[in-house]
């Protein structure tokens, strides 16, 4: 008996500490400007979208990389002339998941040593190159490696 009315009596100090404390912080909180973090949060939550930007690009992509629209994309002939097969395609499209797993394993690490904001920003180089590298890619082998630049990027 006597150790549940310790415990009542415990339970009731922790209460009214924590209503005492937040009573003084809501009465001495200042209203902020929500422009920033609302900002900084936003450009946070573009990296997802362009980790699923990333992915889906292949789907319009592959047709033409694979000879079925009138259009010679690669000039190197290691590509059926210049169209990818379908095995090179399957590659294209899922190459980008190596690179984010290389860039997953590099960000933790990052972040540790230059801070979160900095590794974000960070993330888009590779992110950019990656995307400028497919864009004047005129081999396959080209778009190959650009493609895992862009995984390290949304990793």
């Amino acid at each position: 008996h006597g150790d549940a009315v310790n415990l009542r009596e415990r339970v009731g100090k922790m209460i009214e500490a924590d209503e005492k404390l937040h009573s003084e912080t809501s009465t001495h909180a200042q209203p902020q400007n929500m422009f920033y973090p609302t900002l900084l949060s936003a450009m946070a939550s573009l990296g997802a979208f362009m980790f699923g930007y990333s992915l889906g690009f292949t789907s319009p992509a592959l047709p033409a990389m694979q000879g079925e629209i009138d259009k010679q994309v690669f000039t190197d002939i290691s590509c059926n002339g210049d169209k990818a097969s379908s095995d090179l395609g399957s590659l294209f499209g899922s190459i980008i998941s190596v690179g984010a797993m290389i860039g997953a394993l590099l960000c933790g690490k990052l972040a540790d040593s230059i801070g979160r904001k900095y590794s974000l920003a960070l993330g888009a180089v590779p992110l950019m190159g990656g995307y400028l590298m497919l864009c004047l890619a005129e081999h396959y082998a080209v778009a190959i490696m650009s493609r895992v630049i862009t995984g390290v990027g949304v990793g």
